[in-house]
C-alpha cells in the first residue's frame, strides 16, 4: 500500500489528493492535482511506521516512478488529469525525500503552510493566498521530519538528517511561542494573520485536532501544555449527553470569515462541528497518552457503533456492525449517524483500542506491551501472532509492575514496557500485571 500511495506521487513532493484508476494501459493514473498541503506527510507516516516496526529498511529501496505534469499555477486551485509516469524509476528513499522537503516549507511565523486545505479538506480558504499556517500540520510534520532525520541518518545522509532535524525543531518552537493560549492550541491563522480556533473567535473557539496531535506528537512524553490542551478539548468537545466527541466547537454558521466549504455544512454536520470520527477516535488515543484511561474507555465506548446503537438507535439511525465517517451533533441531526463503512476510522478506531489502551506496540519486528489501565478498563486479554510464534497475553492490575513468560517471573518492580518480546518460533504464554 505504501508502495501504490508513493506511485501517486508528483515530481515535487506533492501527492495526488485522490484518484481513479481507470486508465488500463499503466503508464499513469486519473486524479487530482491540489495546494493540499498535508498529503506528503501521510506518505512519510506510513514508512515510518513500516520500518519502526518491522526492523525492515529494504522498503527504501524498491524503486518506482513520480507522476509528471506541469505545477499548478497561480490561477489553479486544483486539476484533474492524467499523470503520466516518469520512465525512470526511483528508490522509495528519494520519494520520502522530495515529501519531507515539501514540508519544508514555512510561513512567516515559522509554521507549516495551510495551502488549500490541510487534514480538514473543507477549510480550504484559510491559506488559499499561499501565507495561511496549520498548527496541526505544523504538529505533524514536525514529528515526520525527526523520524525521517533518523531514517536519514541511518542511511549515511548526514546532511539531511541534520537539515530535517532543524525544521522540525523551527516547527515545534514555533507552535509553542505563537500557538498556545493558556488552555488550548490555535487551529492555524488565515492569509492575513488572523487566528483560527482561538477563544477570540465566534465560531471554532476549540479544535480537537491540534489538541490531540500535541499529545500523539510527543513521542509518548506529552508536555503539560499538552496535558491541559487535552483536558479543555474533553470539556469543550465530548457530548456525553449525546455520545459524541465534536471535531470543532461552536460550529461555523454566521461568520463573515470564511474558512472554506466547511462553512456550507449546517451546524454540526460532518466537519462543521459534528463528530468526525477520525479525529474523535484522536481524541481518544490522546487521551489515553496522558493516562486519563478511564475517560479514553468511555469515549471509546461512546464512539462504538453497536453501544450506541444499544442505547440511542432511534436517534443514531446507522447500522450498529460498522462505523460511520460522522455523526450530527445539532438540532434534529444531533446523534445521528452519517456516511457509513467508513473503513479509515474502522482502522484507527482498531488502533486506538490495541494499541493506545491496550497498549500493544511493535518494534523492531517484536512487541510490547504499556497498558492504560482503570477501574473501568481493570483488565484484557490478546492473542498476539508474530512470524510463528502465538503468544496469549493476560493483563490485570496488581499489586506491582510484573512480567511472567511460561510461569517464569522475568521482571519484577520496572514498566513492564521495558519488557520486549521477540518470536522465536514457539508459542507462549504472558502474563502481565500493572500497579495502579
Amino acid at each position: 500500500q505504501i508502495i501504490f500511495c508513493a506511485c501517486h506521487q508528483y515530481e515535487e513532493g506533492d501527492v495526488m489528493h485522490w484518484w481513479h484508476n481507470l486508465y488500463e494501459g499503466g503508464g499513469g493514473h486519473y486524479g487530482i492535482r491540489t495546494s493540499c498541503s498535508d498529503d506528503c506527510a501521510w506518505l512519510l507516516y506510513g514508512a515510518e511506521e513500516y520500518i519502526r516496526r518491522s526492523g525492515d529498511m529494504s522498503l527504501l529501496d524498491i524503486r518506482l516512478p513520480f507522476v509528471s505534469s506541469p505545477p499548478l499555477d497561480s490561477r489553479e486551485i486544483e486539476r484533474y488529469e492524467f499523470g503520466r509516469f516518469t520512465e525512470e524509476k526511483y528508490p522509495l528513499f528519494f520519494h520520502l525525500l522530495r515529501a519531507a522537503e515539501r514540508l519544508c516549507r514555512l510561513g512567516d511565523k515559522g509554521l507549516s503552510l495551510f495551502g488549500t486545505c490541510d487534514w480538514n479538506d473543507g477549510m480550504n480558504e484559510v491559506g488559499k493566498g499561499g501565507k495561511g499556517e496549520s498548527v496541526w500540520l505544523s504538529q505533524f510534520a514536525a514529528a515526520r521530519l525527526s523520524a525521517f532525520a533518523v531514517i536519514c541518518a541511518e542511511r549515511g545522509d548526514g546532511e539531511n538528517a541534520e537539515r530535517f532535524e532543524k525544521t522540525s525543531a523551527i516547527l515545534k518552537e514555533a507552535v509553542e511561542m505563537y500557538c498556545f493560549e493558556g488552555d488550548r492550541y490555535l487551529r492555524g491563522f488565515f492569509d492575513d494573520g488572523s487566528p483560527l480556533g482561538s477563544k477570540t473567535c465566534d465560531e471554532c473557539r476549540t479544535d480537537i485536532l491540534p489538541q490531540a496531535f500535541s499529545v500523539l506528537c510527543a513521542d509518548g512524553n506529552p508536555s503539560e501544555r499538552a496535558k491541559i490542551a487535552i483536558t479543555t478539548a474533553i470539556n469543550e468537545l465530548y457530548d456525553r449527553e449525546l455520545g459524541i466527541i465534536k471535531l470543532l466547537s461552536p460550529p461555523f454558521d454566521k461568520t463573515l470569515r470564511s474558512p472554506g466549504y466547511i462553512k456550507g455544512y449546517p451546524p454540526g454536520i460532518r466537519e462543521n462541528g459534528g463528530q468526525y470520527t477520525h479525529a474523535a477516535i484522536w481524541g481518544a488515543m490522546a487521551t489515553a497518552g496522558i493516562g486519563e484511561g478511564g475517560v479514553a474507555y468511555e469515549m471509546l465506548r461512546a464512539i462504538n457503533p453497536a453501544i450506541k446503537s444499544e442505547k440511542r438507535l432511534i436517534r443514531y439511525r446507522a447500522e450498529p456492525y460498522v462505523l460511520c465517517g460522522d455523526v450530527g451533533s445539532y438540532r434534529r441531526n444531533a446523534g445521528r449517524g452519517g456516511w457509513s463503512w467508513y473503513t479509515g476510522a474502522a482502522g484507527w478506531y482498531r488502533t486506538a483500542v490495541i494499541s493506545s489502551l491496550c497498549g500493544y506496540k511493535e518494534v523492531d519486528g517484536g512487541f510490547y506491551i504499556s497498558p492504560v489501565l482503570s477501574e473501568s478498563f481493570d483488565g484484557f486479554s490478546l492473542e498476539i501472532t508474530k512470524g510463528k510464534s502465538v503468544y496469549r497475553v493476560c493483563v490485570s492490575i496488581g499489586e506491582e509492575n510484573a512480567v511472567r513468560l511460561d510461569g517464569e517471573t522475568i521482571s519484577k518492580g520496572k514498566p513492564v514496557s521495558e519488557t520486549v518480546f521477540y518470536p522465536d518460533g514457539k508459542n507462549h504464554s504472558v502474563r502481565i500485571t500493572v500497579k495502579k
